[in-house]
């Protein structure tokens, strides 16, 4: 299963890595979307990952998510927003 996949059921993405014809679709739905008024503009797929790892609750959790080897990685580049702990309650 491939979460974007052509008409036939193929995955966009090619043995080489490459994929051209992904591209061309996410830009053409992005100009429509921008059209139509749905989004305010533009942006990269890459965001999708950034969003996806900052709604995480710990980078843990998001560094498996984006099969990360190091947390260094996720924090640095993907966690956009700060992380929430639970505040320290002295109970003496």
């Amino acid at each position: 299963m491939y979460l974007f996949c052509t008409r036939r059921g193929k995955p966009f993405i090619q043995a080489d890595k490459s994929c051209s014809a992904f591209k061309s679709m996410w830009q053409r739905w992005q100009t429509k979307a921008l059209a139509e008024g749905l989004v305010e503009w533009k942006f990269a797929e890459r965001y999708l990952r950034n969003a996806t790892a900052s709604a995480m609750d710990t980078t843990e959790e998001a560094q498996k998510l984006l099969a990360h080897s190091s947390p260094k990685t996720t924090q640095k580049h993907y966690r956009i927003h700060p992380e929430k702990i639970q505040p320290f309650i002295n109970k003496r």
